[in-house]
C-alpha cells in the first residue's frame, strides 16, 4: 500500500488487511462462543483527507475519513434488534490488558537458553565484569556504573518482572549479594514493605 500526500511525499507500508482479518475472525469467534448473532464487517479507514491511497482490491473496503459517513448510510439496515448495551458490557467484562511479557513464554523460549551477564552498551559485544565499583568491558574496556540496568530490563522482558537477589546474582553473573542488593534497591522496588520480602519489581 502506498500513501501519497499533497506534498508528493510517499510512504510504502504493509496493508492493514491482514491485521483486520484477524480482528474480524476473533470477534466472530467471541460472539459465537457467547451465542450472540451479530454480523461483523471490517472497514479500513484512514484519517487523512488530503492524501491518495493506492492499494490492490482485497477483502475489506478502504476509505478516507470523509467517506465513512456516506458509506455507512448506504449500508442496508438490519431488521433484527441487537442488544448493544449487553454486548458492550460483555466486551468490557472480558477486556484484559495486553501482556506481552515475559517474551520467553510468549515465544516459547527456554529460560536456560537465554544468555546471562551484562553486555557492554558501547561495543554491544563484550561481557562486562564488576571491578572496583564499575562495570568493565572485557573487549573494549569501556567502564560504566549503570550497565546492569539494561540487563535487568532484559530479565524483566524476557523472564519475569519479579526478581530476587539470588536470581539477579545469577543473571548479572555477580556473586556478591550486598552489591546486588544495592543495585536492586536503587533500580527496582520491593513487592512488600516487610523486611523478609525477597522479591523486587523491575520497572519496564
Amino acid at each position: 500500500m502506498i500513501r501519497t500526500l499533497e506534498t508528493g511525499e510517499q510512504r510504502v507500508f504493509h496493508h492493514p488487511e491482514v491485521q483486520l482479518e484477524e480482528y474480524v475472525y476473533n470477534l466472530k469467534g467471541f460472539f459465537k462462543q457467547h451465542q450472540i448473532e451479530v454480523p461483523v464487517n471490517g472497514i479500513i479507514v484512514f484519517p487523512f483527507n488530503n492524501a491518495r491511497i493506492n492499494y490492490e482490491d482485497g477483502l475489506f473496503p478502504v476509505l478516507m475519513a470523509r467517506e465513512l459517513t456516506s458509506f455507512l448510510q448506504q449500508r442496508p439496515m438490519k431488521t433484527k434488534t441487537i442488544d448493544c448495551q449487553y454486548i458492550s458490557a460483555l466486551l468490557v467484562q472480558h477486556n484484559k490488558p495486553y501482556e506481552r511479557f515475559p517474551l520467553s513464554r510468549y515465544y516459547g523460549i527456554e529460560v536456560d537458553a537465554i544468555q546471562t551477564g551484562v553486555i557492554c552498551p558501547k561495543c554491544e559485544f563484550g561481557q562486562m565484569h564488576w571491578l572496583k565499583m564499575n562495570w568493565t568491558c572485557s573487549s573494549c574496556h569501556y567502564t560504566s556504573k549503570k550497565a546492569h540496568l539494561s540487563a535487568l530490563q532484559d530479565y524483566g522482558m524476557l523472564i519475569n518482572k519479579k526478581i530476587t537477589n539470588a536470581q539477579a546474582q545469577h543473571f548479572l553473573q555477580l556473586n556478591n549479594r550486598h552489591t546486588i542488593k544495592r543495585m536492586l534497591m536503587a533500580s527496582c522496588y520491593r513487592e512488600s514493605e516487610l523486611k523478609r520480602s525477597r522479591d523486587y519489581q523491575i520497572f519496564l
